[in-house]
């Protein structure tokens, strides 16, 4: 029964990939991020990126990002 079950999850992850593939690249794209932490503290962080797309087909990127973080002892 495991072994069924990590054939299945491992077909499923290579069907995902080879459809992510098959749409291409973006010239250029944005992201933006919030994350949050607690424990013996509290941590925040929030980050811009910006990527630009290199070469004919725009497989690689190079691009620019900036992060704020913070962190609160209790």
């Amino acid at each position: 029964m495991k072994k069924i079950f990590v054939c299945l999850l491992l077909s499923l992850v290579s069907l995902v990939s080879i459809k992510g593939f098959s749409q291409g690249y973006e010239t250029s794209y944005k992201t933006t991020d919030l994350a949050l932490a607690a424990g013996k503290g509290f941590s925040s962080a929030m980050s811009f990126t910006q990527m630009f797309g290199v070469g004919k087909s725009y497989r690689f990127k190079i691009g620019y990002g900036v992060r704020l973080s913070s962190f609160l002892k209790r």
